[in-house]
């Protein structure tokens, strides 16, 4: 199903008042520590009735328990991503093109320039990283037929989000997202109705487009 149609508002029955919502996110220690932490927080301070899944790893064993207890403390569903063998079969697939401090062995001199500025290249060195995205969607839909919200770690709730204000910006839509002036499509937040037709396509069509290497 072309996304546009995905993009597109119905008329939708209404949904019932105990939908079930997830958000998920990912994150290591480093990063639950600049921004990962308010996300959780805030998130679980202003929604607490949806769910909330981190996608979790850490330089060490140590760091990696330390913050698994803060995330059961707040209620969250934690996954560590070394359990999901999709992360590493995409390693070991992409090798060749992953930087050596990613755990690949692409040399330095393949990613020329440094930072966004780079484009194309720094899309290429930070797609290993990037890539827990799809994981963590991949895992998270499975068994699940509701609405699944993918969000960037250094996002965060300022207030509730209620359940009539998601289901009004779907509108029968099976994919809504942030609108952005830039020339990528902005998708630190995402969200995907899984009951929509052609939904969990499109999920396995981006991950597809790693694993055929078609990046």
């Amino acid at each position: 199903m072309p996304l546009r149609q995905l993009l597109s508002r119905t008329n939708p029955e209404p949904w019932p008042a105990d939908r079930p919502i997830r958000f998920i996110t990912s994150f290591n220690d480093v990063f639950y520590g600049a921004s990962g932490r308010r996300c959780v927080q805030t998130m679980r301070s202003n929604n607490p009735a949806y769910e909330l899944w981190a996608y979790v790893e850490a330089s060490d064993e140590s760091a990696l328990a330390s913050m698994e207890d803060e995330l059961e403390q707040r209620g969250a569903t934690i996954v560590r991503l070394s359990t999901l063998p999709l992360l590493s079969d995409f390693l070991e697939l992409a090798r060749d093109v992953i930087p050596r401090h990613f755990g690949g062995d692409a040399p330095p001199e393949m990613f020329p320039g440094d930072g966004s500025q780079a484009g194309d290249v720094w899309f290429r060195k930070n797609m290993y990283r990037w890539f827990r995205k799809i994981v963590a969607l991949d895992d998270a839909a499975g068994h699940f037929d509701d609405v699944l919200f993918w969000m960037d770690c250094d996002c965060y709730s300022k207030a509730p989000l209620p359940l009539d204000v998601i289901e009004k910006a779907f509108r029968g839509a099976g994919v809504i997202r942030m609108k952005a002036n830039r020339k990528h499509t902005e998708t630190g937040l995402v969200g995907h109705d899984l009951a929509q037709p052609g939904v969990r396509d499109l999920i396995s069509a981006m991950k597809e487009h790693y694993m055929s290497r078609n990046f």
